[in-house]
């Protein structure tokens, strides 16, 4: 009986970051796409046991990438948070408050 094990990596791209950055390597100033890279320990192909994860930075145009923290990979992901203070008595339409009495939707 064959025992097969080993190890694999895998990539997930988590989206882009909200700000724009100037990328050295190929003089673009762009959103960088945030990625994971994790590796697993697998048994027949299948992988089991996760035992490292990276998260890395990367150029959409020219692909060079930075290795950063998950805290900093993360975090440049989050929006601005908008504080909205709801006004008492006020009809909110789509986000924005509506007054009925000067409505332009007649």
């Amino acid at each position: 009986m064959f025992v097969i094990y080993g190890r694999k990596a895998f990539r997930k791209d988590l989206g882009y970051t909200h700000k724009v950055y100037h990328c050295p390597n190929c003089n673009n100033n762009k959103q960088y796409l945030v990625m994971r890279n994790r590796k697993f320990f697998t048994l027949y192909w299948i992988p089991i046991i996760p035992y490292s994860s990276k998260y890395y930075v990367t150029c959409p145009v020219c692909g060079a990438g930075y290795e950063v923290k998950k805290a900093d990979a993360l975090g440049s992901m989050q929006p601005e948070q908008v504080v909205v203070e709801a006004q008492p008595n006020t009809t909110y339409l789509n986000g924005t408050p509506y007054d009925s009495n000067n409505s332009n939707f007649n």
